[in-house]
């Protein structure tokens, strides 16, 4: 159960403490954040409050200030109070609550009536994931339940209950507007079934034993997802083995999954939409065997999957099945599905062969473009350009912004964490009327929004929308987290910690700003305060100052993200940049010190041979040192490093031949050292 401190918290005296009415007036300008955010679930939810006769005129202005800034009704709620008079009554039901004389015994005792046998956390996870009666026996049952709240069972009787009741007969479906497909989609068939469907099917079905790890990739907008889901149907009815769906990351996945290892009989199936986002959860059950019942089934973006994965995980993937162009027959089931479910004003006005044709021109760069451009007439520019553009004020493409800033690394942002960034973007209306007037280009999912499909924001922030309003959205964004104490990814759910991560990373940053050096710079100087405990944050401020070439700044921002965050990934980007400082140090003794440390650091991390980001210890220090000693030993010595490194090198691979940038980083030390020439990589982040 969630509770609200209405008048503060005692643990927070810098915040100030109200003592006399000029402080309070004062203070009542800026109302608390939580009474605003009370206020909008008072709207959404049914309240019942106990003890109290809601003397709090603070929650009751926020009311009143939500209700005028979006025009909603409450619902009912409940007051439970010994006693109140006709007055209060009335004033009570003015607010649509009703009043019931009792207590708190009371209450107690009529709960107990109701429900003779209380209901638990994990009562309600075994009726939908009926697997978890297996494990009746461990000791903490509801942290067992807790681990399966993003994993869906894939059957027809519980996927989208909630998704029926929105969707009316002869409505245009939302996937054939841009966006991702929802199981009642699914269920009734809104998406065409491809081809590319039937050999997937049967790799899936015949997976040997050693290898079970399949892939589904390809370009964004390819349909990825589509298949993915499609497929995770088909198997429910095809087969008796139980499928399920992770909805969202979460940081207790390889438990989950172990979990499932040991509570099924036989084999299952465990669908992933993006593996990058839960790569090092995987990777470590496979890479300990821990899976020996499970299929999995993943996608990833085919440039994703090949530049930053598949060096660890290709070893472990039975079959890559890559979503390309469609043909004839597919155009025609898909152009039947549209007809039935999607706009068709444009296509049925045409001849069928013509119809074909259009849809199969478009398609060629990707299928999702060619479905908007089909059905529209119009360029995929042209259409994202005039949706935003036409947006009557600032408040609806401010919140688009900042959806998008979520949508933009395919994640659902927190319903939450917008509605606080609203009010730092100024955005006066609620959550609710604005996805009323956004109907089509902002989607709601559970408790987390979209927009409509990430190809979709990323035309959108390329070639639309300033500089200057992502960046006011992202500061606004950002401020939405200064409520949380630092790391802020410890206290936040998985998806509003990957959306704070993302926003911060420098490599986004540089490509929304086009490289501008003071709008990049600018987000972590504006927050250095609020996050100033936050590993996360000054590790991305320092690789942001390396690339503006700030070596020492960089230096001194990655040495506190240590100090904040001590893991692999911080000290990595700290010992690289003492290796960058010492190929560029004018003093051969400061050069040497330099080194010193920074071999420390990769050699204790190369012992795990494990991959950090998109790079690898051993990489880092053959490349980095070598270019070290040739700088300032000269060419003959740095050819005689080179050639240590390259035997070590050489090991590596004969372990791990699938790790690209190791061959890489091997074969150009290896001319370097028999030519001379330096040809070595430069892509270490």
């Amino acid at each position: 159960m969630e509770y609200v401190k209405l008048n503060g918290c005692v643990h927070r005296q810098a915040d100030g403490v109200i003592f006399s009415p000029q402080e309070y007036g004062a203070a009542s300008a800026f109302p608390p954040l939580w009474y605003q955010e009370l206020a909008e679930d008072y709207f959404r939810y049914v309240f019942l409050f106990i003890g109290t006769r809601l003397n709090e005129p603070i929650f009751f202005h926020q009311i009143e200030r939500h209700r005028a800034s979006v025009g909603a009704m409450e619902g009912t709620g409940y007051v439970i109070t010994r006693e109140a008079t006709e007055i209060e009554k009335q004033s009570l039901e003015s607010l649509r609550l009703q009043h019931i004389s009792g207590t708190v015994s009371d209450f107690a005792e009529w709960l107990n009536k109701e429900f003779p046998k209380h209901p638990t956390p994990w009562d309600f996870a075994t009726t939908s994931l009926p697997q978890l009666k297996a494990m009746v026996a461990k000791p903490d049952q509801a942290r067992y339940a807790a681990l399966f709240e993003q994993v869906l069972p894939v059957r027809r009787e519980l996927l989208a209950p909630t998704d029926r009741a929105q969707v009316q007969p002869g409505q245009i479906r939302d996937f054939y507007r841009g966006f991702k497909p929802t199981w009642q989609d699914l269920i009734d068939g809104v998406p065409a079934e491809l081809d590319a469907y039937h050999p997937l099917r049967q790799w899936i079905l015949s997976a040997a034993p050693e290898k079970r790890m399949f892939l589904i990739t390809g370009p964004a907008g390819s349909g990825k997802t589509t298949a993915l889901m499609a497929l995770g149907l088909w198997l429910c009815d095809r087969t008796a083995d139980p499928v399920y769906f992770l909805l969202s990351p979460t940081d207790d996945l390889g438990e989950a999954l172990e979990a499932l290892e040991a509570s099924n009989e036989g084999r299952f199936f465990f669908l992933v939409d993006r593996i990058s986002q839960v790569t090092d959860e995987i990777k470590d059950l496979l890479t300990r065997e821990r899976l020996k019942k499970c299929v999995l089934v993943c996608t990833e973006r085919q440039n994703v999957w090949v530049s930053r994965i598949k060096g660890e995980m290709g070893r472990f993937c039975a079959q890559e099945f890559r979503l390309s162009t469609i043909n004839e027959a597919e155009a025609k089931r898909i152009l039947e599905k549209l007809e039935q479910f999607g706009p068709w004003t444009r296509l049925g006005q045409m001849p069928q062969k013509k119809r074909v044709d259009e849809l199969l021109q478009k398609a060629k760069r990707q299928l999702l473009i060619g479905l908007l451009e089909a059905t529209s007439g119009v360029g995929f520019e042209s259409i994202i350009a005039n949706d935003y553009e036409t947006l009557p004020d600032d408040a609806q493409k401010g919140f688009v912004l900042l959806v998008g800033l979520g949508t933009i690394h395919r994640v659902a942002i927190p319903e939450v964490i917008v509605s606080r960034a609203s009010r730092h973007l100024g955005i006066p209306e609620g959550i609710d009327s604005l996805l009323t007037k956004l109907s089509g280009v902002v989607h709601r999912l559970g408790d987390a929004l979209v927009v409509r499909h990430p190809v979709y924001v990323e035309h959108l922030f390329e070639t639309t929308i300033g500089s200057e309003d992502k960046q006011r959205a992202i500061h606004a964004l950002l401020a939405a987290y200064t409520v949380y104490p630092s790391p802020i990814r410890r206290y936040v759910t998985r998806g509003a910690g990957q959306v704070f991560k993302f926003t911060l990373n420098h490599r986004f940053l540089k490509n929304t700003f086009d490289g501008d050096e003071s709008m990049v710079l600018g987000v972590y100087k504006a927050f250095q305060k609020n996050f100033e405990n936050d590993g996360l944050f000054w590790l991305q401020f320092g690789l942001a100052l390396r690339d503006q070439g700030m070596h020492l700044e960089a230096m001194e921002k990655l040495k506190t993200a240590v100090q904040a965050y001590r893991i692999s990934h911080t000290e990595h980007a700290y010992a690289q940049q003492l290796l960058i400082l010492a190929v560029e140090s004018e003093s051969r003794t400061r050069a040497n010190s330099l080194v010193a440390e920074a071999k420390e650091i990769l050699l204790r991390l190369d012992a795990t041979e494990a991959e950090i980001g998109n790079a690898y210890p051993i990489v880092t220090l053959s490349e980095l040192h070598t270019a070290a000693v040739r700088r300032h030993d000269g060419e003959q010595k740095g050819c005689m490093l080179a050639n240590q490194y390259v035997e070590e090198l050489k090991q590596r691979l004969r372990k791990h031949p699938e790790y690209e940038r190791i061959k890489k980083a091997k074969d150009a030390l290896t001319k370097y050292a028999a030519t001379g020439v330096w040809e070595v990589p430069s892509d270490q982040d």
